[in-house]
């Protein structure tokens, strides 16, 4: 009868051992595969993290690059709620807030910059293929949230990659969705499966060759729509005396085309446009914005999968011109969600 007392008790006792996140304090990881290194915020020593569960500190860098963590955070204040997600082919350094509904948010870490340069192309040259400096994949459900230098993807329960490319930061969604937004402007955009969003934000504005001052921040973003071969492309900026900017699309081919569009109404000192449309072939385009007839550095790459008739919506419409003619209402509804419209 002991030994039966002491075999019952042996399994509430494990429980009571499994280490728990606290909100705003510690996280929970676990290798579940490969190797994952820890290193724990305050230190400079990496550790390898083993197949049991460890509490960690928030601020702790976890380096999934070569493995896949398990980590477990609160979902209330409380912590009598918990949520999990796995993270993999990428570092991190994670944090959470102490709300009564907590965001777990892991910011890309590691990665090589050196060898990107600032394209400040002002003629039609096509640029280098985009390539990734740094990634993390996550899979899971709950409230987290990955952060590249340019953008954030915020998940509710799916499959996700963020990339930190010399370009920008590129979101996209495998399954479930996904909601994008850049670091300095809401230019949100929710993400079905397939679709992908690449931000590049200029916190120090961008002044013309004559010296005048064109904007003091500003922030773009490419929409993929893959299945649709519908993109979307959006501009908000601040600082600027403009009422109108310019987008230009480089094709496969080498042929540019530009064409002007309106910003709408300043809100908050802040102004912005979208643009949704269906390129004319299929391949590598890039997408350069411009203001006062002078480009922006940086043109952000897209690639179309398929040819099609070019078409163009603008939000704001451009009176007399949006919606164009002979568009089907399908695709007009689509092309209106890609600028930005919605429904």
């Amino acid at each position: 009868m002991a030994a039966l007392g002491v075999l019952l008790a042996m399994p509430a006792a494990a429980g009571a051992a499994d280490p728990k996140p606290q909100t705003g304090k510690t996280v929970v990881v676990k290798r579940t595969g490969g190797a994952v290194l820890v290193t724990k915020r305050g230190s400079s020593r990496a550790t390898r993290l083993a197949s049991r569960a460890v509490r960690v500190p928030v601020g702790s860098t976890i380096d999934a690059s070569n493995g896949t963590v398990r980590l477990t955070s609160t979902a209330n204040r409380s912590g009598s709620k918990r949520q999990t997600a796995s993270f993999y082919d990428g570092a991190f350094t994670v944090t959470q807030n102490k709300s009564s509904a907590p965001l777990t948010e892991l910011t890309l870490a590691g990665g090589d910059f050196s060898g990107c340069q600032a394209v400040a192309k002002r003629d039609a040259d096509v640029f280098a293929a985009a390539s990734s400096r740094r990634r993390l994949w996550g899979r899971g459900k709950g409230r987290f949230r990955t952060r590249g230098r340019n953008g954030t993807a915020t998940v509710r329960g799916t499959t996700w990659l963020t990339e930190d490319l010399c370009e920008g930061t590129m979101a996209t969604a495998r399954s479930g969705k996904v909601e994008a937004n850049s670091t300095e402007f809401d230019l949100e955009r929710q993400l079905e499966p397939g679709q992908s969003a690449i931000y590049f934000c200029n916190t120090g504005g961008f002044t013309s060759s004559t010296g005048e001052r064109l904007s003091d921040l500003y922030c773009l973003v490419v929409l993929s729509q893959p299945a649709d071969n519908v993109f979307g492309f959006g501009i908000a900026t601040t600082g600027t005396a403009a009422n109108e900017y310019q987008l230009c699309i480089g094709e496969p081919d080498g042929q540019v085309g530009c064409d002007v569009f309106p910003f709408g109404p300043e809100e908050g000192g802040i102004k912005a446009g979208g643009v949704g449309c269906v390129p004319r072939q299929a391949g590598e385009h890039y997408a350069g914005w411009g203001l006062g007839n002078e480009l922006l550095p940086i043109p952000l790459p897209f690639e179309s999968n398929a040819a099609g008739t070019a078409i163009c919506v603008s939000s704001p419409p451009r009176p007399g011109i949006d919606p164009p003619a002979k568009v089907r209402p399908e695709q007009l509804r689509k092309l209106r969600t890609a600028a930005g419209i919605g429904d």
